[in-house]
């Protein structure tokens, strides 16, 4: 089962802890897949490590958010839910929330999905965009490793070159490489590492996470 894939998912089944009903599973191994552990409005980067027909397991760059279920959103759209069982060295293992996963699936539309894209974020963060030494305010919408999508009230002409910052965000130079509708796509000429990305997104996710989860409850 599976062993089509062999070039990019190989059976493995000695990486992290395991319930009973992931040891009866072979496990294959990815290959550095990027994916978005999607939670209540809230996303998160991770890498793709190794999946079977009843869990996956993932690599974080922060600690998982304390919530108590997920989807994992491939780059082609597909979802899958995940259940959280354990967290530990930088890896979370989860089980798959419904019945078991058709695996030759799951691994043909992780394959697919290769290198070909960036993983997007869903942001909020005020931001600064700084054109010719005048700031505008803006707001990140959404960011890449490669690029980000703004909102801005002031006309930014297509190929205009300008330095976007925001609350928490690290000032990047970037270009405008489209718009529509006051929504402007931007172009980073400094991109950030995958590792600098995830934890980034992370502290700008912290204030879109369920109260009790953020610590805010009563």
């Amino acid at each position: 089962m599976g062993r089509d894939h062999a070039a990019d998912a190989k059976a493995d089944r000695s990486a992290g802890p395991e319930t009973d009903c992931e040891r009866e599973a072979p496990r294959f191994t990815l290959m550095l897949r990027a994916g978005k552990l999607v939670g209540e409005n809230t996303e998160f980067l991770c890498i793709l490590r190794d999946v079977s027909a009843t869990g996956m397991r993932v690599k974080l760059f922060h600690p998982l958010p304390p919530l108590d279920r997920f989807e994992i959103e491939l780059l082609g759209g597909e979802r899958y839910t995940l259940l959280p069982i354990w967290e530990e060295g930088g890896h979370a293992g989860f089980r798959f929330g419904e019945a078991p996963v058709e695996v030759d699936a799951l691994l043909a539309a992780i394959n697919a999905q290769g290198r070909r894209r960036q993983v997007r974020l869903q942001v909020e963060a005020p931001a600064l965009v700084h054109v010719d030494g005048v700031a505008f305010p803006a707001h990140i919408e959404n960011i890449s490793q490669h690029g980000a999508r703004i909102t801005c009230a002031t006309f930014l002409a297509l190929g205009q070159r300008l330095r976007l910052e925001g609350q928490g965000v690290p000032p990047r130079t970037a270009t405008v490489s489209w718009r529509r509708d006051g929504a402007y796509g931007l172009v980073l000429e400094e991109t950030f590492r995958l590792e600098e990305l995830a934890q980034l997104n992370a502290r700008l996710q912290e204030s879109r996470l369920p109260a009790v989860a953020a610590g805010g409850g009563a």
